[in-house]
């Protein structure tokens, strides 16, 4: 079972290729740690350099900075969250004298070259780089709030000296090995960092996320499920590590021979009711992973409960996000919830009013043909997804072709079929792709192939 939703994905995948005394100039000197809540009023936000990472890097190294880099892609919605809610934060402005800041959209193909470099394994991808030498200092997949984000890159400019350096670095080859799939060396890891570590350690959370995430990469479920309940006792309530080793082992428990989930599932009803300190994107997921977690189990009343209940929220947070850009965060987790609660249509207006919004935009119509796919009103799906397929570029073409590809089927159009399979191949043919993505395209292949002969 695939682990659903973004917060399952947010273990901070770390890897230090030297220790930071030796990355920057910048980074050797100890700065006064930053209290976010505290700094909030005295900065403004911070101004982003788009698409070009070797004007950032110039830069950068010209000022004596570290580079960090959001590697986003426009139709994630985890990536547009950050972008509406995270990074533009003024609490980062605490951290502006340490770090030139850029943004990379890794489906533009004028960013082909960063893109091979530093390939993303998952959307959105944060990282940190040394400009003088472009070697990786910190990867991190996934969301974060904006002060964890600040108490993170302020750890960073701040290890050189820091007396946890060594549990630090443990932790660090940890999810490196994680990161390459060794997770037999992973697990080993972070179990002798987490006998090692203090309760007070600050990264003691994200070591159980990364155990959790790895027993469930591993396929060791009933570990993952059976260890949970210990590890959420020890993890703040309502924080973002808490809720995503709740979703993890969500997914661990349905795999798991004879695990009884009841405690998860409780776990998670209390969370979801409670005053989460997460971002709204990442509550939507926990519902995701809860909903179908019911559902895989055959509790259909319980998972129409927990859906309608998802909906409702997703349909709250969009109402009340302060911006038209805030507001389509929200529109895939709004699919999503009204697909699974039998409620398509409910998500219709607010994909039309992104439409209208942002008329480039391939994402509002390709999620119309989907909604519209899913109600059978198939001659509305195919007029959406032509405006999509017109739109769209990167390697998100794989897969509005392919949905174009599906609405011709289900029309019985097999020449129309046919056209969008061979699009999305063509379009394809020489992207950077993930290991899904080449997968996926290699089934477009072999369903274009047994397509029947042209008459």
């Amino acid at each position: 079972m695939h682990v659903r939703g973004s917060i399952a994905r947010r273990i901070a995948l770390i890897a230090f290729v030297a220790m930071v005394s030796s990355c920057s100039p910048r980074t050797a000197a100890v700065q006064t740690p930053l209290n976010p809540a505290t700094t909030v009023k005295a900065w403004s936000p911070v101004t982003f350099i788009e698409n070009d990472f070797e004007a950032a890097t110039r830069r950068a190294r010209a000022e004596h900075k570290l580079l960090f880099v959001d590697a986003w892609a426009p139709w994630c919605h985890s990536c547009k969250s950050m972008r509406a809610f995270v990074l533009n934060d003024p609490k980062l402005g605490a951290l502006d004298e340490s770090y030139v800041w850029l943004e990379v959209d890794t489906e533009n193909d004028a960013n082909r070259d960063f893109a091979a470099r530093f390939p993303n394994k998952s959307w959105p991808t944060l990282r940190v780089v040394d400009p003088t030498t472009n070697a990786l200092i910190l990867e991190w997949e996934g969301t974060a709030t904006a002060d964890e984000l600040v108490l993170l890159l302020d750890d960073v400019r701040n290890t050189a000296t820091r007396p946890s350096l060594l549990l630090l670095k443990e932790f660090l080859e940890a999810t490196e090995k994680h990161s390459e799939r060794k997770f037999e060396e992973a697990a080993a890891g972070f179990e002798r960092v987490l006998r090692d570590a203090p309760a007070s350690w600050p990264h003691r959370a994200r070591a159980m996320e990364g155990w959790t995430l790895n027993a469930s990469d591993r396929k060791d479920f009933n570990a993952c499920a059976e260890r949970a309940s210990d590890f959420l006792d020890k993890v703040p309530a309502g924080s973002t590590s808490h809720a995503s080793i709740l979703a993890t082992s969500l997914a661990c428990s349905a795999e798991a021979k004879g695990h009884n989930a009841g405690d998860l599932t409780a776990r998670a009803e209390r969370a979801l009711k409670a005053n989460l300190s997460i971002l709204a994107d990442d509550r939507s997921s926990l519902f995701e992973s809860l909903a179908h977690h019911f559902k895989d189990r055959g509790l259909d009343s319980d998972a129409r409960r927990v859906g309608l209940a998802w909906l409702a929220f997703v349909t709250n947070e969009a109402a009340r996000a302060p911006s038209p850009t805030a507001r389509s965060v929200f529109d895939a987790h709004l699919v999503e919830a009204a697909i699974f609660s039998g409620l398509p249509e409910r998500a219709i207006p607010a994909l039309e009013a992104s439409e209208r919004d942002f008329p480039k935009d391939y994402n509002p119509p390709a999620r119309l043909a989907r909604v519209y796919f899913e109600m059978k009103r198939l001659d509305d799906a195919r007029f959406a997804v032509t405006r999509a397929t017109g739109r769209v570029y990167g390697p998100r073409s794989l897969r509005v072709f392919l949905l174009a590809a599906d609405i011709a089927k289900a029309r019985g159009d097999r020449e129309e079929e046919r056209e969008a399979l061979d699009e999305a191949l063509k379009r394809t043919e020489t992207l950077p792709l993930t290991a899904s993505q080449v997968k996926a395209r290699n089934a477009a292949q072999e369903r274009k192939n047994a397509l029947p002969a042209r008459k």
